[in-house]
């Protein structure tokens, strides 16, 4: 699908497959725990780490006709993944693991979604981000996200807020990505 030379070594970009399922739950996990922890309460953040849910909830990714999963690897290890929608653009996951942020694996992984969420029809991108995570909300308004407002997430019964972010030109967002 795609290499990326970041920090001197090849990254490559691919289709996820069942195989990766183990590897890409320990990446959200990890992801949740390292940026929501003090985002989100801990009754909430509980469940969203749970292994064995969010085993099952990838393994379903990985067979669904309308989901578009890839997966950033350095190697033969997968070290991010990205999940979207066909039949409505939005981003459900983006995530790289600590070791790899801002080195461009983000930013081409989020691209190549972008194209192939585009290439199937999808004429917008959105996604929601956990209000307050300023590292995320910075990555993508630098690729040209429109913030559409703020608002109480629905999977938290807390007070917790979610970034709205819309791209209603998909090509400016995978130019973006790729530049």
């Amino acid at each position: 699908m795609g290499i990326l030379a970041a920090m001197g070594q090849a990254i490559e970009l691919r289709r996820s497959s069942a195989g990766d399922v183990d590897a890409l739950a320990s990446i959200k996990i990890t992801g949740w725990l390292t940026t929501y922890a003090d985002l989100v309460p801990p009754d909430v953040l509980g469940p969203l780490v749970d292994e064995g849910r969010t085993r099952a909830d990838l393994a379903a990714l990985t067979i669904d006709p309308h989901a578009v999963l890839l997966v950033a690897t350095d190697g033969d290890v997968v070290i991010g993944f990205g999940v979207g929608d066909t039949r409505t653009g939005y981003v459900d996951s983006l995530h790289v693991l600590p070791a790899h942020r801002s080195g461009g694996t983000g930013r081409r992984l989020f691209g190549a979604l972008a194209s192939e969420l585009h290439a199937r029809g999808c004429t917008e991108i959105s996604l929601h981000v956990v209000n307050g995570n300023v590292g995320a909300q910075r990555f993508y308004e630098r690729l040209g996200g429109e913030l559409i407002g703020i608002a109480p997430a629905d999977w938290a019964p807390h007070d917790v807020l979610e970034a709205h972010y819309r791209w209603s030109d998909p090509t400016l967002l995978v130019e973006a990505a790729t530049r």
